[in-house]
């Protein structure tokens, strides 16, 4: 399970190969979802429909009426409509529209996990909490799906400093879907000086603001149409929460020594993002999205955690098998 450094190159293909795999299920998995048999919430059947109604309507229209932000629902994001406009004009059919959304953020998340998951069962603990946590992305919520996508392209721009390219990446995602305005601070966190302290205060304050989650929204998005959402009766998303301080206690033990890892810095500010919109997560599954900018991080870091802790190897080992146990069952549960 752990190769020594002399069989590195070998090792590197049988990774790409593991990851390949997990990858071409993901994005099959998500492709050929039945629409018909879909839990009560999903959103695929709402794109369905804006798929259809899109396919009607003409560029003269779309192109007249754009605008980069809309409190209208009707006449927001219009970003989204011409990127469905410019699928149509190569197929469309709208299953080929899954298979895009889901390629589109599923291969940048698989290179985010190849890029610091360095063992066999990393890489599979790795993709069951996608499979468990966040799978929902690309069967729900399409849209941010594919702002997530570009976001986790974007990450070469922001561990080279190329901050005009990155905000242009996100000015494309932000007509696509408003919310990304949130993965614009990432780029400047991963710039600070990230200190340990940080993270304990946010560990120890932000489960706090949770209880004030409804107040906290309808305070920030008075006047605004997510103002609604204090109002809804929303399902408090425990395993979720208990998911991100469980991983944040864990990055704040191992804190130096994710910070010396290349690019370390960048999961240290997906963890500290997490816990600043942790109260937004408190909010239910509605907000939980806003928090993806942030937690996607988390998937990679665990297991780069478990990989760089100092124990026996059969300890290591023995918390994988754990782990992946635990993920598996809940996944069929």
């Amino acid at each position: 399970f752990f190769v020594p450094k002399n069989e590195r190159r070998e090792e590197n293909v049988y990774r790409k190969i593991l990851v390949f795999v997990f990858a071409s299920l993901a994005i099959l998995l998500s492709t050929f979802r039945d629409l018909k048999s879909l839990p009560w919430g999903n959103d695929t059947p709402i794109y369905s429909m804006m798929d259809n109604r899109y396919s009607h309507t003409s560029w003269e229209y779309l192109i007249d009426n754009f605008s980069f932000y809309s409190t209208d629902y009707s006449v927001r994001d219009l970003g989204y409509p011409i990127f469905i406009k410019i699928t149509q004009f190569f197929v469309e059919d709208f299953t080929f529209f899954m298979f895009l959304t889901a390629f589109i953020f599923i291969v940048p998340l698989s290179q985010l996990i190849y890029r610091y998951v360095k063992s066999y069962l990393g890489i599979v603990l790795a993709f069951l909490i996608y499979f468990v946590l966040f799978q929902n992305i690309v069967n729900s919520f399409m849209r941010q799906a594919i702002v997530l996508g570009l976001l986790l392209f974007g990450i070469r721009y922001i561990l080279n400093s190329k901050w005009k390219q990155y905000l242009a990446l996100m000015t494309i995602a932000f007509t696509i879907h408003s919310s990304s305005v949130l993965a614009v601070p990432l780029y400047f966190l991963v710039r600070c000086n990230l200190q340990k302290t940080w993270m304990l205060l946010c560990i120890l304050i932000s489960p706090l603001f949770i209880y004030y989650s409804s107040w906290i929204i309808t305070y920030v998005a008075s006047d605004t149409v997510y103002d609604g959402y204090a109002e809804d009766n929303m399902v408090l998303p425990l395993n979720y929460i208990l998911f991100i301080l469980i991983i944040s206690l864990l990055t704040y033990v191992n804190f130096d020594r994710i910070k010396s890892i290349v690019g370390g810095k960048l999961l240290l500010s997906g963890t500290l993002g997490s816990l600043l919109v942790l109260p937004l997560v408190g909010m239910g599954n509605t907000l939980l999205r806003t928090s993806y900018y942030f937690t996607l991080f988390l998937i990679p870091l665990f297991p780069l955690i478990l990989d760089n802790m100092k124990m026996k190897k059969v300890t290591r080992i023995s918390l994988y098998v754990i782990c992946i146990l635990f993920f598996s069952i809940y996944l069929f549960i």
